[in-house]
């Protein structure tokens, strides 16, 4: 799944996006493509964990409200447990800033206000400070 971009073992990141709505995984997974990186969609907190289980992934952005409200944070919690080192930005439309503190204590690495735009989920991928990750945005377009 991975794209090898250069010799060196440079490649594009590998982002899990996770949502139990069609249009919306469609919708995001356009803007993400947009960064120049791989996405990977997962309807779902369960399929999400498989995904998790059988894929490399650099990032996993994941809606907070999903069949039940505790899905996001159940799949935040899923995967603290078992990747750790794995970046967990939770997304919604509606993050107050008990919400947003809770996430970030339980795990999140950010928290992403819906809509959002290519340019600043590419930012906040280059400050993950990975140095075998590159994203390829001329690519992507």
């Amino acid at each position: 799944m991975s794209e090898i971009l250069k010799e060196d073992g440079i490649r594009k990141p590998n982002i899990c996006l996770v949502d139990d709505d069609d249009m919306m995984l469609s919708l995001f997974s356009r803007v993400l493509k947009r960064t120049g990186c791989n996405v990977i969609t997962a309807k779902g907190p369960d399929a999400a964990a498989d995904i998790l289980a059988s894929t490399q992934v650099d990032v996993m952005i994941s809606d907070l409200r999903m069949p039940t409200i505790a899905d996001g944070e159940q799949l935040l919690k899923h995967a603290q447990a078992r990747y750790p080192s794995l970046a967990v930005w939770m997304m919604s439309s509606e993050f107050c800033t008990e919400m947003r503190n809770h996430l970030l204590q339980a795990g999140a690495t950010q928290c992403i206000e819906k809509p959002f735009n290519a340019d600043s989920i590419g930012r906040l991928i280059d400050q993950l400070g990975m140095p075998n990750l590159m994203r390829d945005p001329a690519g992507a377009r």
